[in-house]
């Protein structure tokens, strides 16, 4: 993927939906309610952060722990409050998360500058001498510049433990 390319991604999806939600890919074998114990409404689920996700995940496997689903995404940094969200909507009692460092990407920023411009809209006479009426007019310069910000890899795993 070409940095233009990340970039027209980027902008595109910065107003859009929450990153973890929009790239939330549900497993197959998805645990049902019956044989899982799932979140209760007023608990919330635990967020772990790691480097080390794929040992992490391995030794809650070996608790019975079942993933239930897992978002990935490349972008700017993120916080965990939109895998905290998915999670609750999910009803997952634990989320690894990992953010590894990528690097550093750049887009055309602008920084604006007042400026003011006169144009002149008429004469004026006064008895004696003529004088020139101005408008002001607002007139701001724009300075491009490159802004950078440092590119993501985030990946959050949901998991759920088995009865």
């Amino acid at each position: 993927m070409t940095v233009s390319s990340l970039l027209l991604l980027l902008s595109s999806c910065a107003g859009g939906p929450e990153w973890y939600g929009a790239s939330y890919k549900a497993r197959p074998d998805q645990p049902t309610l019956i044989n899982a114990y799932l979140l209760n409404e007023r608990a919330s689920p635990k967020l772990i952060f790691t480097d080390d996700i794929e040992g992490d995940l391995e030794s809650f496997i070996n608790q019975n722990y079942v993933v239930v689903g897992e978002s990935i995404f490349n972008g700017p940094e993120k916080k965990a409050n939109g895998a905290f969200k998915v999670a609750k909507n999910l009803k997952v009692t634990h989320v690894l998360i990992q953010r590894k460092y990528l690097y550093v990407g750049s887009k055309k920023a602008y920084k604006f500058y007042e400026n003011v411009d006169y144009i002149p809209v008429g004469v004026a006479y006064n008895g004696y001498y003529r004088r020139t009426v101005y408008d002001r007019v607002p007139n701001p310069i724009a300075v491009p510049y490159a802004k950078e910000f440092s590119i993501y890899n985030h990946r959050a795993i949901y998991l759920v433990k088995l009865k």
